[in-house]
């Protein structure tokens, strides 16, 4: 089985051509895959869709956030694409799997400041001296009113 993961960091570093740190990522990812078969005693041709979903309930329990347990999912997706392509395994196991729900942080919210020491003009003497200058420097299309930009800072 090791011969076939040297073979799929291999694969995944010249046909696919990831960084190397990618490639130390999915060896990482498919050493503790290994070492989880190993303590269930299944061979990679026994491997069913219940494995791998208790393999990424282990991960849960060891407190890895939900994008390193995705991150781990990918990899063993990969590599069972690999092992089918070689004939290595009859089937794919990771095939009806889902991808764990990632948590996102929240962004950072804006508030209304005092006073409109944020609303720069960008000609002072100008006929648009009122105009604030992120008026100036937004797209058009951002869907982003940039009038009422003038009042308001984000705060972190």
């Amino acid at each position: 089985m090791e011969n076939l993961i040297n073979a799929f960091l291999s694969y995944e570093r010249i046909e696919k051509g990831l960084a190397e740190n990618t490639i130390m990522a999915y060896g990482r990812d498919l050493t503790k895959f290994l070492a989880f078969l190993s303590k269930q005693k299944r061979a990679l041709a026994d491997i069913r869709r219940d494995d791998i979903v208790d393999f990424l309930a282990s991960l849960y329990r060891q407190k890895l956030d939900s994008r390193s347990v995705a991150r781990h999912l990918v990899t063993v997706r990969n590599f069972f694409r690999f092992a089918v392509a070689e004939g290595a395994v009859p089937a794919d196991p990771t095939l009806t799997l889902e991808s764990p729900k990632i948590r996102r942080s929240l962004p950072g919210y804006l508030v209304r400041r005092s006073g409109f020491s944020s609303s720069r003009t960008s000609a002072p003497h100008s006929e648009y001296a009122t105009r604030p200058c992120s008026r100036c420097c937004t797209p058009p299309a951002c869907g982003f009113r940039s009038w009422s930009a003038c009042a308001l800072e984000i705060w972190r």
